[in-house]
């Protein structure tokens, strides 16, 4: 039976994320600019404005690019065989692998309203990954025990996803 199975999980954008993006985009080209004027402040033989400018808009500039390119930010899900694999991408372009599981450690699986959740977060020695960038309605943990760790992962799977992990160890559903 075939268990490969992907997902992407994407923040729910409004207007006002694609508006702050380009928003953080536009100045980060006008402290840019700011820069450069203060190179020529410098050059001009106000040494002390220029490198106030310089210093002031090159840092401003670094700081709204770096906010922007950390602004989307999406997680991938992949079930394959018997792995689960959650990653990391941020901007479109880098993708970091976060963490993986395998499914033969898996102990159980349940929305965060359950009360085994609540449990299992207070519970020494767990380490807990999230995975989530949406409303908590949607959000589900996986609670594993992988070599000799006990990890807890929140994360945002949708129907089909919880079905393939179910028929891969029908033991995990608490749902």
């Amino acid at each position: 039976m075939d268990y490969s199975f992907e997902q992407t999980i994407r923040h729910n954008e409004d207007k006002g994320d694609k508006y702050k993006y380009y928003f953080l985009y536009t100045m980060t080209f006008l402290f840019g600019f700011g820069a450069f004027y203060g190179i020529l402040q410098l050059l001009a033989g106000s040494i002390i404005i220029g490198l106030i400018q310089i210093i002031l808009c090159a840092g401003l500039a670094l700081y709204s690019f770096i906010y922007k390119e950390y602004m989307l930010v999406e997680f991938d899900y992949a079930l394959y065989e018997d792995d689960i694999n959650f990653a990391k991408v941020i901007n479109l372009k880098k993708r970091k692998e976060m963490l993986s599981v395998n499914t033969e450690c898996l102990v159980s699986l349940a929305p965060i309203a359950n009360q085994r959740f609540t449990e299992l977060k207070k519970m020494q020695g767990i380490k807990i990954y999230n995975f989530t960038l949406n409303s908590e309605d949607l959000h589900f943990f996986i609670y594993a025990e992988q070599g000799g760790e006990k990890l807890l992962v929140i994360f945002e799977p949708n129907e089909e996803l919880i079905k393939k992990l179910k028929q891969k160890k029908p033991s995990i559903a608490r749902l």
